[in-house]
């Protein structure tokens, strides 16, 4: 199933304050459909982060690395519907500081923020769905324990 498709299939239980997460995979797969934007939009760039995220999903073998989207679709500059994001969250044992120096590395395209998600307004949302690569939708609140929740890291830009 296509991340828009599977989004239509939900939209009336998302309010547009909400957020959704997407499976890293699911996003940033360049064999599905093009209906997502993402805050670094220039291609090399992109390129970029996503080479740095690689290198943490390989350092962090126990990190699981999630897309955080608007909860409302956009009409981009083509017309197109699509997707949003400006934001990625982790979950990790990791202290933020150590993902901050993670980051460094991108020089001018390093987040302008990395801090846990207990420091957000998204940590208190009743239902956080997350798009899975194999075409489910779950609420992420039902499916983890607390503990699991204040281990997420966001990493954003803007």
């Amino acid at each position: 199933m296509e991340l828009l498709e599977m989004y239509h299939n939900v939209k009336l239980q998302i309010s547009e304050d909400d957020s959704i997460l997407i499976d890293y995979d699911l996003f940033f797969d360049d064999q599905k459909e093009n209906c997502k934007g993402f805050v670094i939009d220039e291609e090399d760039e992109l390129e970029k982060v996503l080479y740095v995220l690689s290198k943490l999903k390989k350092q962090f073998v126990d990190s699981t690395v999630y897309v955080c989207a608007y909860g409302e679709e956009i009409i981009n500059n083509k017309g197109e519907e699509i997707i949003y994001a400006d934001s990625l969250w982790i979950h990790t044992k990791e202290s933020v500081n150590n993902l901050v120096s993670f980051f460094e590395e991108l020089d001018s395209l390093e987040p302008s923020a990395i801090f846990p998600l207990s420091e957000t307004e998204d940590y208190f949302q009743k239902k956080i769905l997350l798009f899975q690569s194999t075409g489910d939708i779950v609420n992420l609140r039902d499916k983890v324990n607390e503990s699991f929740m204040k281990d997420i890291k966001c990493i954003y830009w803007d």
